[in-house]
Order: C-alpha cells, then structure tokens, then sequence
C-alpha cells in the first residue's frame, strides 16, 4: 500500500473531522478537511485526492449534490468516495435510513457507505481496501 495517498474528509463537524483525521494521518495518509459542500467543491478545483469521505446530510449543498457535481467533471469523475452519514445507531430507523442511504450509495457510484459511529478500525480498513483496488 503506497501510503501518502491524500483524502478528502468532507464534513460540517469539527469533532468528528478532527477524530477520523488524526486516525488517518496517523496510519500514514495526507488528509486535507472541507467543512461542507462548496469547500469541498472549491479543494477539488486544485487538488485530486486519491479518495474522498463525504458526509451525505450537510447543509446547503449535501454529500449526494457535492457527488453529483464530481461525476459530471471529466478530471475528477475517477475519484473514488465513500459516503458517511451520523446516523444514530440507537435510533428505531437506523436499519431502514442505513439500507437506504447504502442502496442510494451504489445506484449513484459511490465505492460505499459508512457511519460515523462506524469503528476507526473499519475506517482503516475500507480506506486501505478501496485505495488498494485503485
């Protein structure tokens, strides 16, 4: 695995940036943060990360608007992103809100789909496992 391969954690919570970042960097990739969807939109005109985690439900421009614009540039439509989402695992309609955003996931070509509650060990390991394919 070529370590160094850049990220783009795109997400409106500082908290939650900060803990996946530092996991991350920590098992040796570059991580460069948006806070929503036009930061996002704005890193991309400059910068082509090797993968991108992007939150779905942000205000403004959401995770699936921010995907849609990727996919429709030539230069970045290769990018390869992982949707995340905070859904609260506890919550009655966490199974039903999950099996949708995993099936809104691959209908529109993202790689695949995580939680924020997701261990930062299986982060790691979709991370290592989808840049490996590449």
């Amino acid at each position: 695995m070529d370590l160094g391969k850049k990220i783009l954690l795109v997400d409106d919570d500082p908290n939650f940036r900060e803990i996946w970042k530092n996991k991350l960097a920590y098992e040796g990739f570059e991580v460069i943060e948006a806070q929503n969807g036009e930061e996002a939109l704005k890193i991309l005109e400059s910068t082509k990360p090797d993968l991108i985690l992007l939150d779905i439900l942000m205000p403004n421009i959401n995770g699936v608007e921010v995907f849609l614009k990727i996919k429709e540039n030539p230069e970045l439509q290769n990018i390869k992103v992982i949707f995340i989402t905070s859904m609260d695992e506890d919550s009655e309609d966490f199974e039903l809100i999950s099996q949708y955003h995993k099936k809104l996931a691959e209908e529109i070509g993202a790689i695949d789909y995580l939680t924020k509650a997701a261990d930062l060990d299986e982060l790691i390991n979709k991370v290592k496992s989808v840049l490996s394919a590449s």
